[in-house]
């Protein structure tokens, strides 16, 4: 996010935390610079000419302090000037854009969560079979905009399958499928199906999700 419309792109660096976030932890890892002032197209390859340019295109004024000799202590005998831009002037931005940067990154955080990975019943299906004796069908879709796990978590053991559990109450018994079923990675728009042959009527609980995705439940009423 920044006050220039084409602010220059920021990459990670080696060993900077997002890199470490991705490659090492095997999260998605996501960040925006506070704020920068773009590049120039005509630019002489400084970031501070790059600045003064933009500072007077915007018509900021004050920005320079003009070099002046000073006697110094280390260098006797020397020429030594002092000036340029003033301290941190390119660290932090006007405060006439604060609100409007504030703004840009708050749009950026609730984008981000709006695409999170998320797990939804797209349809549960109860068959009766005989007496007693039920077909349940469930099917899920990751309807997110990311998978629910990076492509390198799938070696980790440190992140969490996607784990469905299927929860039926002390009357019943679960004599067809697993108890537990868990899934490495849901791709955004996938669906995974599963069915189980439950004994008895009564109401089942079934149960999605990971520590990256949340969980959902959803209860289900056989009879």
């Amino acid at each position: 996010m920044s006050a220039c419309p084409d602010s220059t792109k920021v990459s990670p660096s080696g060993g900077d935390l997002l890199s470490w976030i991705y490659f090492h932890y095997n999260r998605y890892g996501f960040s925006t610079p506070a704020w920068n002032f773009g590049k120039n197209k005509n630019n002489l390859g400084t970031k501070e000419f790059d600045y003064l340019k933009w500072a007077s295109v915007k018509g900021l004024n004050d920005q320079t302090i003009p070099w002046s000799k000073i006697e110094h202590p280390d260098f006797p005998g020397k020429t030594v000037e002092v000036g340029g831009i003033k301290p941190f002037l390119m660290s932090n931005p006007p405060f006439s854009y604060i609100d409007t940067i504030t703004s840009n990154h708050l749009d950026f955080l609730v984008a981000l969560a709006e695409m999170h990975s998320s797990l939804k019943f797209s349809d549960i299906k109860i068959t009766k079979q005989a007496d007693n004796l039920f077909l349940v069908e469930a099917e899920i879709t990751n309807t997110g905009k990311f998978p629910t796990m990076p492509v390198l978590a799938q070696r980790s053991k440190w992140v969490k399958k996607v784990r469905l559990d299927i929860i039926p109450s002390q009357k019943q018994t679960i004599v067809g499928g697993k108890k537990v079923f868990l899934y490495d990675r849901i791709v955004p728009g996938e669906t995974i199906k599963t069915s189980w042959l439950i004994k008895n009527s009564g109401t089942i609980q079934l149960k999605i999700g990971s520590p990256q995705t949340g969980y959902t439940t959803n209860e289900v009423n056989l009879n």
